[in-house]
């Protein structure tokens, strides 16, 4: 593959919507790779590199360990190549590897009874994280907990008369 295919597969690649949480990246020559944020995985493929008709796919874990049991050697047709159709090519390796993520922990319901004046409390309680916690804590986290908290709030707030 010379360069100019290569930089122009890169910006088709580029240019692709990400797909399911999945977003590409060139890391470096000859590397191309889609990594997940919720996954611990990153897809590598290298057109060409085992032969001008093959890609091969490997998957890494975040340590860079090879998961073979993962990995792949696709047929890849010499002409007419564009991003779209090598991105067709990877996207059964990116639906495998996403059906293996464990499903979401169940939501959690809770069950109190508060006072009005804990319903106060709370509300106030909700400010101060909002406005305070991301200093010690992440955004992610912040963010769980003033949503958990404003939750409990409108029930409460339903729940009273």
């Amino acid at each position: 593959m010379t360069d100019e295919e290569t930089d122009r597969l890169v910006s088709e690649m580029e240019a692709l919507p990400d797909y399911r949480g999945w977003a590409y990246s060139y890391e470096y020559p000859g590397y191309f790779c889609y990594s997940h944020d919720d996954l611990p995985y990153s897809v590598f493929f290298t057109p060409d590199w085992e032969g001008e008709e093959s890609m091969p796919i490997e998957v890494q874990d975040i340590d860079g360990a090879v998961h073979e049991e993962h990995c792949d050697l696709i047929a890849l047709p010499y002409n007419d190549r564009t991003g779209q159709k090598i991105f067709d090519l990877v996207r059964p390796t990116l639906d495998k590897l996403l059906a293996l993520a464990p499903p979401a922990p169940p939501a959690v319901e809770l069950r109190v009874s508060l006072t009005p004046d804990e319903i106060v409390a709370l509300q106030e309680a909700h400010e101060h994280v909002r406005v305070h916690m991301a200093h010690d804590h992440s955004w992610e986290v912040r963010d769980a907990a003033v949503e958990a908290i404003g939750k409990v709030i409108a029930a409460a707030r339903q729940a009273s008369p």
